[in-house]
């Protein structure tokens, strides 16, 4: 039987086609295997962006073209069709690879940042640590020094009662010495001050005798005087304290030896430095209000711009003491030796007093420097 040209027609497309697609779904089954193996991820995850971007131009181009290169009875536009399957399923492919290496990569950064964020508060709590080990330390090292300071303060009033004490006995025995002795001198001061307090008890005039007090504390202080001895440590205890800012308003050092002690600025308000030995000392800027200096040694003592309101200098060795802007108001200057002190002005014009019969010593022998800076 002859075949016809229609029964050709109907015949080989069938062939054709069956031929033209198989090859299809084998190219498809085998990049499945490949990328779920997982090794075309792989491969992919590790090349840089541009080789990617490379190697999948040119497999979209291949994928997008083989269609075209067999041939098939397929109609154009089913080989459009085709292509457009094979590029797009390799895009969405590589698209989901991106986005896996994407995440990967997004994970990576934070794990990083993460143990970034972990060495950092490591590193923070060590600093804190230190931190707050220095601060138990200076803590620490601030109580020692207050504990030091308190028990240098404390000794230094132990070493200045001790000096006080030792003062004393030395000038008691010699003051008993003279007394055992029928030292006239002494004996008559004293007879002379019982006898006027008997005067004024019989009287009933409440006579205070104080001539007779006067005299006879003279008495005592010329025995007592050469028993006073040198620094037994009391020069170095108040120096202690008053570096250590104590409060020293109200201090007594009677008839200690305190030559060249340096007390400049310090307040000193009604202490008693009573018969004490200040030779050359340095009290410039001193608060001496109210402070009782008789009899005391100030030979060449500078006592520049102290305030001397108010304290007794009855008696006391003012030659060449430097009193240059000195606050005297009622300063009692009765019987002191003025031998070459130094004043911006007369003593009366700064407000000292003392009685007309008993005026301070030597008082034309003063200098006055009006024209000095701290006169000014």
């Amino acid at each position: 039987m002859t075949m016809t040209d229609d029964d050709t027609r109907k015949s080989w497309p069938q062939r054709a086609t069956s031929s033209g697609w198989l090859w299809c779904p084998l190219v498809i089954l085998a990049a499945v295997l490949i990328i779920w193996d997982g090794r075309a991820e792989a491969l992919l995850l590790t090349l840089s962006e541009k080789r990617l971007v490379q190697i999948g131009t040119g497999v979209f181009v291949t994928l997008a073209v083989i269609p075209f290169m067999f041939p098939s009875s397929l109609a154009l536009h089913r080989k459009f069709e085709l292509a457009a399957i094979l590029a797009g399923g390799f895009v969405a492919v590589i698209t989901a690879i991106l986005l896996v290496r994407e995440s990967q990569n997004q994970r990576t950064q934070l794990e990083q940042t993460a143990k970034q964020l972990q060495h950092v508060e490591a590193q923070l709590e060590f600093q804190r640590a230190e931190i707050e080990l220095q601060q138990t330390e200076m803590e620490n090292r601030k109580q020692e020094l207050q504990d030091l300071k308190a028990a240098r303060i404390t000794r230094a009033w132990d070493l200045l009662h001790k000096a006080r004490e030792q003062a004393a006995k030395r000038m008691d025995a010699a003051e008993q010495r003279a007394r055992d002795s029928g030292d006239r001198k002494l004996l008559d001061a004293l007879n002379e001050l019982q006898a006027c307090q008997a005067r004024s008890t019989a009287a009933g005039n409440g006579s205070t005798c104080s001539t007779e007090h006067n005299k006879l504390a003279e008495e005592r202080w010329r025995v007592r005087k050469p028993a006073r001895g040198g620094n037994d440590g009391q020069i170095g205890a108040i120096t202690t304290l008053f570096n250590a800012e104590v409060d020293l308003n109200g201090l007594v050092v009677d008839e200690l030896y305190l030559q060249r002690l340096q007390l400049p600025g310090k307040s000193l308000e009604g202490a008693s430095f009573k018969n004490a030995d200040l030779a050359g000392a340095n009290l410039t800027g001193a608060n001496l209000w109210d402070a009782d200096l008789g009899g005391a040694n100030l030979w060449g003592a500078n006592l520049g711009s102290a305030n001397l309101g108010s304290a007794n200098l009855t008696g006391a060795n003012l030659w060449r003491a430097d009193l240059t802007g000195a606050k005297l108001w009622d300063a009692n200057l009765t019987g002191a030796n003025l031998t070459g002190a130094k004043f911006c002005k007369h003593p009366k014009e700064l407000g000292a007093v003392w009685p007309e019969a008993y005026p301070p010593r030597n008082l034309d022998q003063i200098t006055i420097d009006a024209k000095s800076l701290i006169c000014q």
